[in-house]
């Protein structure tokens, strides 16, 4: 579950990602903040992690809160939402997607790729150190691809990858298996690291404060259950931030996390949709509504003969059991859309707008449990649950209960901890049902590699003797190879078609993102990850 199970958010029937989570851009009602006063040292040390800065005016200071307490700030090790939004201050790629998907050189000037579509040469910036004051060079790049080759979560970012190379210091090639319409878009999950400040960092990089990246921060202060706090590289190769400090504090409770946002605390907050109305008519901030690339979607492990979801039959009418309009109030407050592919359709060309109807049909759902011999119910075993992100998926939890328990199908919620959850599902998949979210940031055969039908489908559709993994497989590997766009386009819908009739995932909603921050801060929301380098205060 790659990159952003990263992001996984939480239904308290009674209470507000991942990322998750998290997530995104677009409607924007533009309010304002009386400039209460923050309480802040500006000089964090590694020893001392600091305050906000004491007055709004000429502040240089940002102070943001992450939905959870993160896991590494390894960037080729990080699965959470929580943990890209501070590595993508550190760290660059040698080019970004853009929200519209067009492709903007960061570390890279351009590219060529050959006439057999198999050779991708890249030229690369002169003009660039990292934080190490080591001068970066192709080799580093070479070293990056080669350790996320190794890696679980960047993995699946470099399918049809054979190898890579330095021909000199400022260029790079890449040399694929095949003519790849993906490779170039993937390619803005891999971040660059100094090869140098890696190795001596050696098992306690991604811990600890190290000089690793090109990007216009420098990791200060690292807690991950506290604080981290970043400070503006000064020679960055774009130029200084006008931010000098960003100060990350991790805050799971959303009740906390706003009053404290409320109260001058943090100056930029992703805003719980129960309290959205509230800090849209107080007036005091800047709010901005949109959509995102972000879905919430079940998880079941079809992988386990003894239990009821082997059977297509049961996933299926837990599919139609769902009372998909009921979550996006109960868990979105109304701040969300019902999800009806995985993938949600248009903001990735291939993603699709019709397919097979799984709408909320109870009546359906019991037809199916009879058919598959479960006419008077059964138990499916346990929904794991990740505490964060506001409630989000504890609210979905508790309703996929009593929509399942409406036909006869019963279960279990557990809430636990983020690490442990994140291991039993994409690794010891001993797990029955689980509640995550996704947030998209490249390409539509991307997003599906993301929870492992790309090349190497996940080990529970391949111990299931009635779903044909190696078809899905070789079908994304048909659509990776196609180049015109119309026919890449026909083989997604048929994959998709045939991955959403297996219901192994079943998309839920998709949230829209509900930010706010100072008015007298110079921000923005994307789609994608923000870069605070882009921000200022006025």
């Amino acid at each position: 579950m790659k990159k952003a199970l990263a992001l996984l958010l939480t239904i308290a029937m009674l209470v507000m990602m991942l990322v998750g989570c998290n997530n995104t851009p677009a409607n924007t009602p533009d309010n304002t903040t009386d400039n209460t006063p923050n309480t802040s040292d500006t000089n964090p040390t590694a020893t001392d992690p600091g305050t906000a800065a004491p007055s709004v005016s000429g502040r240089t200071d940002v102070n943001i809160p992450l939905a959870s307490i993160g896991n590494t700030l390894d960037p080729h090790d990080a699965g959470l939402m929580v943990d890209q939004y501070v590595i993508n201050q550190i760290y660059e790629p040698l080019w970004y997607v853009e929200d519209d998907t067009s492709l903007t050189p960061r570390l890279a000037l351009d590219y060529t790729v050959d006439e057999t579509g198999t050779e991708i040469t890249v030229n690369l910036r002169d003009d660039v150190m990292f934080q190490n004051g080591e001068k970066f060079k192709a080799s580093d790049v070479v070293y990056s691809y080669q350790r996320c080759l190794d890696n679980f979560y960047r993995v699946t970012d470099l399918v049809g990858l054979v190898s890579v190379e330095a021909l000199d210091d400022t260029t790079v090639k890449f040399t694929l298996d095949g003519p790849n319409s993906i490779f170039l878009t993937s390619m803005n999950n891999i971040w660059i690291v100094s090869e140098k400040a890696v190795e001596e960092a050696g098992d306690r990089f991604g811990a600890i404060p190290t000089l690793a990246g090109t990007g216009p921060y420098i990791l200060d202060y690292y807690d991950q259950n506290t604080k981290i706090v970043l400070k503006a590289n000064p020679d960055y190769w774009r130029g200084e931030a006008t931010i000098k400090t960003i100060n990350f504090t991790p805050m799971a409770d959303s009740s906390t996390q706003l009053l404290a946002f409320q109260n001058g605390e943090f100056d930029f907050c992703n805003i719980p949709s129960a309290d959205w109305n509230t800090i849209v008519s107080s007036g005091n901030f800047t709010t901005v509504q949109s959509p995102s690339k972000h879905v919430s979607y079940i998880g079941l492990n079809v992988g386990k003969p003894d239990n009821p979801l082997y059977d297509v039959r049961v996933r299926q009418a837990i599919h139609y059991c769902i009372d998909k309009e009921s979550m996006c109030l109960v868990a979105a407050d109304g701040f969300a859309d019902v999800a009806t592919h995985y993938v949600r359709s248009g903001f990735f060309e291939g993603a699709q707008e019709v397919g097979i109807d799984f709408s909320y049909n109870p009546e359906k759902a019991k037809v199916l449990l009879a058919e598959a011999g479960y006419a008077n119910g059964c138990d499916v075993g346990t929904i794991s649950v990740i505490n964060g992100g506001g409630g989000r998926y504890i609210k979905i939890a508790q309703l996929l209960q009593q929509n399942m328990q409406d036909v006869g199908i019963t279960c279990q919620i557990e809430i636990g901890e983020t690490g442990a959850i994140l291991t039993d599902i994409s690794q010891n998949h001993t797990y029955d049902m689980y509640i995550s979210g996704m947030t998209f940031t490249s390409s539509f055969a991307d997003s599906y590699s993301s929870f492992g039908l790309f090349d190497d489908a996940e080990v529970q559709l391949k111990s299931n003797e009635n779903i044909d993994a190696q078809w899905v497989d070789d079908m994304f590997i048909k659509a990776r190879a196609e180049m015109d766009t119309e026919k890449r386009n026909a083989i997604y819908a048929e994959v998709e078609e045939y991955v959403h009739d297996l219901c192994c995932y079943l998309p839920v909603i998709h949230i829209q993102n509900l930010y706010a921050w100072d008015k007298n801060l110079n921000a923005a929301a994307p789609l994608n990850l923000y870069e605070v380098y882009n921000w200022s205060w006025n």
